[in-house]
């Protein structure tokens, strides 16, 4: 059997991949700005560098969600992660800081659980 250079081989396409945490947060990002009464954006973290170089800036903050959401007027945010991800130091004590003010906080490991997520606050708000 001849293999090209430019083809996998066969059985590379019957691996099943785990999906990526940046799949996981653009597909909730989809579904949650689909469901009435919610808005949700990306809430990028970390570190660079200056256009010109010449000094290393912080942005974001540490720990926080990935999604930053407004459910119906309340505050939420919801941290992606895959199958096996684990929540950073960091992560876990916004995660504190958030439900000690009563702001709604997920970790969710696909869409599905995001939307589910934030169906149930809004239903909870509602009633």
């Amino acid at each position: 059997m001849i293999i090209r250079a430019d083809t996998p081989p066969p059985f590379w396409s019957d691996v099943e991949r785990p999906e990526a945490e940046r799949d996981i947060k653009a597909d909730a990002l989809v579904r949650l700005n689909l469901i009435p009464g919610v808005w949700a954006a990306n809430h990028p973290t970390g570190v660079g560098l200056t256009l010109d170089g010449a000094r290393v800036i912080r942005y974001g903050i540490e720990g926080s969600g990935d999604i930053l959401a407004s459910l119906a007027g309340r505050i939420a945010w919801f941290e992606t992660k895959t199958a096996k991800g684990r929540q950073s130091d960091a992560q876990r004590r916004f995660e504190s800081a958030m439900r000690r003010l009563g702001i709604i906080y997920e970790l969710v490991r696909s869409a599905d659980e995001a939307e589910a997520r934030a169906r149930y606050h809004l239903e909870r708000s509602a009633s």
